[in-house]
């Protein structure tokens, strides 16, 4: 499991919540149709979910009153990894970095998104670099992250 987000307070007298996410990119999150609760595991149906300004406005199945919906503020939730794994670029900070001859490069410290494509910050050491996110530098092969283009300042 993936924790995605907790719930900030109670919109409405019907239950509706501010699910404020944890993943910059968490817009799958429309696609949902459950969450599960972090500790507990237990699923909770999604009656109506909607983004907004300052995350997403839920609507629970089971949450039918404000009182009942106050039980979840500050509680986090989650999703199956299967189900957030390749739909968010967040979860790859942190991961190593290798070239194709197999050295090790770096560790992804942060991501930085362009208005075409993510550029990868990699640092090692006290160095850093960066790498844009595009299939011609870089490809995802099992946890980690392979570099195909050799970087001529490194």
């Amino acid at each position: 499991m993936i924790s995605v987000g907790k719930f900030s307070r109670v919109l409405n007298s019907e239950g509706v919540l501010l699910f404020k996410p944890f993943l910059r990119d968490s817009i799958f999150l429309l696609e949902e149709s459950s969450l599960f609760h972090s500790v507990l595991g237990t699923e909770f149906k999604i009656q109506s979910i909607k983004k907004s300004a300052k995350g997403f406005r839920i609507k629970f199945q089971e949450v039918s009153s404000q009182k009942e919906a106050s039980f979840f503020i500050d509680e986090i939730f989650s999703l199956p990894k299967n189900k957030v794994e390749g739909k968010s670029l967040d979860l790859i900070v942190g991961k190593k970095v290798f070239d194709e001859s197999g050295k090790f490069r770096g560790i992804i410290n942060a991501i930085s998104q362009t208005p075409d494509y993510a550029v990868l910050s990699i640092k090692n050491n006290n160095e850093e670099f960066f790498v844009p996110f595009i299939e011609n530098f870089c490809k995802i092969d099992n946890e980690n992250i392979v570099l195909l283009r050799k970087n001529d300042e490194n």
